[in-house]
């Protein structure tokens, strides 16, 4: 079965169950917000979200385009050449101008804007003549936050969830750990007064191990963009 994600309420529900806390009279909604924020902020960090966008050319002057992506690997532009609708691909090089040796006449990405050279906007425009072109590009994103409840958590799959839940229940036990005032409030109010300052102390660095090894074993390596000469093919 294909994984389905859980929205902000749902894991909130799955959260306060792991943090022993099933009713939520210790850990507020706010305070699990916070920890699911943080969680896929960190997530963004070391397994973002790979992301591809299609705008039609000539590209838009009155709104911004691509400005979602956090690093951009690949452009290329696509051209239907009429009448047999075969389509024509330009592979526009990345401008490795810290390169020397490199190739300068090519796309750059900064500040979260795609830059294409003079030289490059006219090459397509003549190249892509009253014909239907569309610019493509690959690269990366941050997931998105939730602002409500019932927002569905920006996971792609089954091991995003797995980051972020044990990400959560870390930060869970770390606060407990570190507010006596908590923790006491946690022992009588979800029945635990079995566990001791230092089982929790326990428990707060077996999560934080089991989070650390699941980020070092899923950490996503990004592509990294390419210098070389145009390709058309």
């Amino acid at each position: 079965m294909a994984f389905t994600s859980l929205t902000r309420g749902e894991m909130q529900a799955v959260l306060a169950r792991a943090l022993r806390d099933p009713s939520g009279s210790v850990f507020a909604p706010a305070t699990l917000n916070d920890f699911i924020n943080q969680a896929m902020s960190d997530l963004s960090a070391y397994r973002p979200k790979e992301a591809r966008e299609v705008i039609a050319w000539p590209l838009p002057t009155d709104v911004p385009f691509f400005d979602d992506f956090t690093t951009v690997w690949k452009v290329e532009v696509r051209i239907v050449a009429d009448p047999n609708a075969y389509i024509r691909t330009l592979l526009i090089p990345y401008g490795d101008s810290s390169d020397s040796g490199g190739n300068r006449a090519g796309w750059d990405f900064y500040g979260g804007t795609l830059y294409l050279p003079p030289f490059w906007l006219t090459r397509i425009g003549a190249a892509a003549a009253n014909q239907i072109a569309e610019v493509w590009v690959w690269g990366y994103q941050d997931h998105d936050l939730p602002d409500d409840d019932n927002d569905v958590l920006d996971l792609v799959d089954v091991t995003d969830y797995n980051c972020v839940l044990n990400h959560c229940k870390s930060l869970g036990f770390e606060l407990l750990n570190h507010d006596r005032a908590l923790y006491q409030q946690w022992l009588a109010a979800t029945n635990n007064t079995d566990v001791s300052a230092t089982q929790l102390s326990g428990m707060s660095s077996l999560a934080e191990g089991t989070f650390q090894r699941l980020r070092a074993r899923n950490t996503k390596m990004r592509r990294v963009p390419s210098g070389d000469y145009l390709a058309v093919h």
